[in-house]
């Protein structure tokens, strides 16, 4: 789902965006919170909101807070290394 930065976006309607069952959703988003990558707001049209702009959040982010550290490369991490693709 796209949305601009700084918009709530209700757990059910990302789920059913991505076509992913609301539980495995809300699992996720749980890691991505304690990690700091999202934001939770709870009242009545509660949801979920990025904790930065999205541009600044990386796919090495995403990975390392659903799948721990990465490898290196020569003593680069994976989040740091060059790419042109």
């Amino acid at each position: 789902a796209t949305v601009d930065d700084g918009t709530v976006v209700k757990t059910d309607d990302l789920a059913k965006a991505q076509g992913i069952p609301p539980q495995f959703l809300v699992d996720i988003l749980s890691d991505l919170r304690t990690d700091r990558l999202v934001r939770s707001h709870r009242a009545r049209d509660g949801g979920y909101v990025l904790a930065r702009p999205a541009a600044d959040i990386s796919i090495a982010d995403v990975l390392r807070c659903i799948d721990g550290p990465l490898a290196s490369v020569r003593d680069i991490g994976l989040g740091d290394l060059p790419y042109s693709g």
